[in-house]
């Protein structure tokens, strides 16, 4: 019988963690879930768009960028510099420098987080729970950047902020950061299937897009006054992988899940399914077929479809005709009597938050 071997367990610390074999594991709350980032390491791309260059764009699965400049940006998911343990990045360059940084001027990646999965933190409540963010970064330019904490009071507008710096001391080096940010006991906090925590890196933020460090405010924050402003360099580039957000005081090893696992937590926001196989014969042209295809996960809410791409439709036309969150209702006309006919493509939802 194999056995294994604990050498040293130590007391639970003050940030309430027990060290065994000297890293720290949680000693309330769950052993397993308890990331409430998806996609953290930045492996599922469901979209496969490569580098975007729009603001509200996804260069992975549920990270998007938000931009406001004069400038312009690219992000997309990389294998190209990796820390241990991760094999995917997201990459993000200055493409066209923004020499001075206006008032409004913004640049982040950031994740909104459902208010169902955010409601253990129970913030907005006296007992709310502190927060650790955890997460490995590399830049060219070295300096203060920002991870604000945001929340919403009705699922869409963000009006709680929390600001918290780190520094990247060596360009172009993996580092890891790990932040706590005190529970807000203050505010209303969207608890339903809306926005109710959001995790925002700021890479430039103009003054009227500035609060200060060390307490919860009622903006709509990208970072502090000692921001970095990445876009004011050229080729200027900032890696971010390994994120980890988790109810404590203490980082634990990130949570490694299953790609299958970390997939179908993706495609609550957003799926893409091959519709090839599907065929059907009508007796006269202009009949009208009323199919669905099956969401592969409940989705957060009833989803927004895109227009079949890749289509290869035989004898027929196809178009999207409802959805709800579990059903994709397709209309299927044909367009010849007496003849066999089919759809092709990729069907597209999204709900994202």
């Amino acid at each position: 019988m194999s056995t294994i071997k604990v050498t040293n367990i130590d007391p639970p610390s003050a940030g309430g963690a027990v060290n065994v074999n000297g890293v720290a594991m949680p000693n309330a709350g769950p052993l397993s879930n308890r990331n409430l980032i998806i996609n953290g390491d930045m492996r599922i791309d469901q979209r496969g768009s490569g580098a975007v260059t729009t603001s509200g764009a996804f260069p992975v699965d549920r990270w998007t960028t938000g931009f406001t400049t004069a400038g312009a940006v690219s992000a997309q998911q990389s294998t190209a510099v990796t820390p241990d343990d991760f094999g995917y990045s997201i990459a993000c360059t200055v493409t066209t420098a923004d020499a001075t940084t206006g008032a409004t001027d913004q640049w982040n990646i950031q994740q909104h987080v459902e208010g169902f999965n955010a409601e253990r933190l129970l913030f907005g409540t006296a007992n709310a729970q502190n927060v650790t963010v955890s997460f490995w970064v590399r830049g060219s330019v070295t300096g203060t950047y920002c991870v604000t904490l945001l929340g919403s009071s009705n699922g869409t507008s963000l009006d709680r902020s929390y600001v918290s710096e780190y520094t990247i001391a060596s360009a172009d080096t993996w580092e890891y950061k790990t932040i706590t940010v005190p529970g807000d006991t203050g505010g209303t906090w969207h608890t339903g299937n809306g926005r109710g925590l959001t995790v925002r890196f700021g890479l430039t933020a103009g003054t009227n897009l500035q609060q200060a460090t060390g307490s919860w405010g009622t903006t709509n924050a990208i970072g502090s006054a000692n921001q970095t402003q990445l876009l004011e360099t050229l080729n200027a580039t900032w890696h971010v992988t390994g994120v980890q957000v988790e109810a404590g005081s203490v980082a634990t090893p990130f949570e490694h899940r299953s790609y299958g696992q970390e997939l179908a937590l993706c495609q609550r926001y957003y799926f893409e399914r091959d519709i090839t196989t599907i065929g059907f014969y009508a007796n006269a042209g202009g009949h009208t077929l009323h199919t669905s295809v099956g969401a592969p996960v409940t989705m957060r809410a009833t989803p927004t479809t895109y227009p079949i791409s890749g289509s290869t439709n035989v004898n027929c036309t196809v178009a999207t005709a409802g959805a709800t969150e579990t059903n994709i209702r397709l209309d299927v006309t044909s367009t010849t009597s007496g003849q066999n006919y089919a759809i092709g493509g990729i069907i597209k939802a999204t709900a994202e938050l």
